[in-house]
């Protein structure tokens, strides 16, 4: 009830284990709990005072469990500040190995490598999600001796951890997973690959789940502390991120392929008819009949200009295609820089 109480005669007090009133020769006692922010988080007892115990006593004895209450709440506040910054020091090496790696898939392997290792799971996975509902296997991380799953394509099919991530967009944590109600119907399977107890937390991105972050113990039982979840969502966070922006990345590099194929398959359409009306008009231009029809040689020499123009503007975006892919080689020589910048003068 976190009220504090004594008695000089416990073995007339009902309250009293009379055994173990026997057992520790307990003739008087005392009990004052600890509260912090009107929680119980635990008591102190003092036993056989010579002449019993009093109000007085409470009252100090108050005092003390009020002055450990607190001493042991900013000891946990000191806990919880430092493992927090334990986990954002790894998170940021993480990240900081993700943006080295030239590889995304690389880097992601080393991220649950190096997550599997620090959080001492049997197995740490990183999913994506299919568009047939199924589980595809990115990346995998196994202990020395616990076998792997990314090759098992029964779990692939029948697994329902994905499909439970996108429906609730949540941590799934369970220590007995034999216990939990998700494993109905999947108990044959979860026996084959031997997993006791498993973490999912699901990798979103701009508000889309894409995958899931796994960490499975298979050896024995585990009891999942808040830290390890939080560590795991961090993570998760950082691989959605890279992950996205390598398949952004990837599908900005295919929209450059079909412009280049765009560019040259119109540019050779577009060369083929050019080619014929200079042609043509080039044999019209050394007609003698336009030497007696002003009109029809300002026409011809119109087409004509036009028709270069076109080949240039060809030509330019052909290059500027090059040059985006940098496969635009340059013939480099010396010049005299006078020459160019009085051309422009003269010309102006």
């Amino acid at each position: 009830v976190g009220e504090a109480f004594f008695s000089n005669s416990p073995s007339g007090d009902q309250r009293f284990n009379q055994e173990f009133l026997d057992k520790y020769e307990v003739r008087s006692a005392l009990m004052v709990p600890m509260l912090i922010k009107r929680e119980l988080i635990g008591f102190i007892y003092v036993a056989n005072r010579p002449g019993g115990f009093r109000t007085r006593d409470v009252r100090l004895l108050e005092i003390f469990a009020a002055q450990a209450a607190e001493t042991i709440a900013n000891a946990r506040l000191f806990a919880t500040i430092q493992a927090q910054a334990e986990r954002e020091a790894i998170v940021n090496r993480l990240l900081l190995t993700l943006q080295q790696a030239s590889d995304p898939k690389r880097g992601v392997e080393i991220i649950v490598e190096r997550v599997g290792e620090v959080l001492g799971l049997d197995r740490c996975i990183v999913t994506m999600s299919a568009e047939d509902d199924r589980t595809d296997f990115y990346s995998e991380w196994c202990a020395e001796g616990v076998i792997g799953l990314s090759n098992n394509s029964e779990v692939r099919e029948r697994s329902p951890v994905s499909h439970w991530i996108q429906v609730h967009r949540q941590p799934l944590v369970a220590t007995d997973v034999l216990a939990h109600s998700l494993s109905h119907g999947y108990e044959d399977l979860i026996t084959r690959i031997k997993v006791r107890s498993i973490a999912v937390v699901p990798i979103i991105h701009q508000g889309r789940v894409i995958g899931t972050l796994s960490g499975h113990q298979t050896r024995a039982p585990r009891r999942w502390a808040e830290d390890d979840i939080d560590l795991l969502t961090a993570v998760a966070m950082q691989i959605g991120g890279t992950l996205e922006n390598a398949r952004l990345i990837a599908e900005l590099r295919e929209a450059n392929r079909l412009k280049d194929e765009f560019l040259a398959t119109i540019s050779h359409e577009l060369r083929t008819p050019l080619t014929a009306i200079r042609g043509w008009v080039d044999l019209l231009s050394e007609n003698p009949a336009l030497e007696h029809d002003e009109e029809l040689q300002d026409g011809i020499n119109v087409i004509q200009n036009s028709a270069v123009a076109l080949s240039q503007l060809i030509s330019d975006l052909l290059d500027l295609s090059r040059i985006q892919r940098k496969v635009l080689r340059l013939d480099c020589k010396p010049t005299t820089i006078n020459e160019p910048v009085m051309e422009i003068g003269r010309a102006h």
